[in-house]
């Protein structure tokens, strides 16, 4: 084989190695990538699915007070997920997610509690305050009348 033929033929393989290379990229990380990544989610939703379905009646009564305390487009069970996922030992064997999900769950009580207390408080020193205000009563047109008579016929 003589010398250009040898350049032609490595430029080729070299140029095939490439292209097997981009096939390579496409096939690993672009289409199989994406259906891991669908497979993974589709397996997420389902977890969160059956995470709803298990602690719903436990978390919905607090779900009003939640989204007053963290804003409107607070989601209880979207954020009890999260952390439960996030929790060291999540997924594994002897991991408790009940005991979990109510820790969280009683923290977020604790703060509504807290918030609660604030409020009856307040209102309580509203309530001094209007009934010192009723105790100091205001005397009537006549009474006011009677206490100018005597004062001017006083002097």
């Amino acid at each position: 084989m003589d010398k250009e033929m040898a350049v032609k033929l490595r430029a080729a393989l070299e140029a095939m190695d490439a292209r097997i290379a981009a096939l390579e990229h496409l096939v690993n990380d672009t289409i199989i990538g994406g259906l891991k990544s669908a497979a993974e989610e589709y397996e997420d939703d389902e977890k969160f699915s059956n995470f709803c379905d298990s602690y719903s009646e436990v978390y919905s009564p607090l779900e009003p007070a939640a989204a007053i305390l963290y804003g409107e487009d607070y989601s209880l069970p979207d954020d009890l997920y999260e952390k439960v996922k996030k929790s060291e030992g999540y997924g594994s064997e002897g991991f408790d997610e009940a005991g979990t999900v109510n820790s969280l769950l009683s923290e977020i009580q604790s703060k509504i509690d807290a918030l609660e207390d604030l409020k009856d408080k307040v209102e309580d020193k509203k309530d001094e305050e209007e009934g010192s205000q009723e105790e100091e009563k205001v005397p009537s047109e006549e009474e006011l009348s009677k206490v100018f008579d005597e004062y001017s016929t006083r002097n």
